[in-house]
Order: structure tokens, then sequence, then C-alpha cells
């Protein structure tokens, strides 16, 4: 659309603003929740929230996350010096 002038009529775009659902969650409940997911989740949060990205790339959070990993990883093996075969029996 062009003005009297010839310069084109340009709308100004709002900022993104979030949903208005009045609750919102205190940060450390959310890297709590964060902290449990895996990190393929972890990655593409990183793109939902600007606060998300900043914990989820703190050292701290990084050390955290690994940690549980590990310990579920953990659970879920063999004790040392078992084979499959001793496991089925």
């Amino acid at each position: 659309m062009a003005t009297a002038t010839g310069q084109r009529a340009t709308k100004k775009r709002k900022a993104a603003e979030p949903a208005p659902c009045g609750v919102t969650l205190p940060d450390h409940l959310v890297a709590e929740v964060l902290v449990c997911l895996p990190a393929t989740s972890l990655a593409r949060l990183r793109c939902a929230c600007r606060s998300w990205d900043a914990e989820i790339s703190s050292r701290a959070f990084q050390e955290r996350h690994h940690a549980l990993a590990a310990a579920k990883l953990a659970l879920l093996q063999p004790p040392v010096g078992t084979c499959a075969h001793c496991l089925l029996a």
C-alpha cells in the first residue's frame, strides 16, 4: 500500500509475549524438571526460552545432569562379574 508521499506503509510488529496464563514456576522448580529430561530434549528446549537456555548452558546444570544420567545408567547395568546367561537363570 502506498501513501501520498510514495513510501510504503509499514506495520510495527509487536514483540512476542508469553500467553498470560497467570501461573509461573519458580526458577528452581524449572531447573528440577529440566535436569530430569534427556539430552535430546534439552537441546530442543534451549530454543524455547532464554532463561532455559541460560540454565541448560550453565556448568553447574550440566554437571548435575551428567551425574543424574550416570546414576540412572548404573541402575540399568548388571553387577560387575555377572554374565547375561546368569541373569536369565
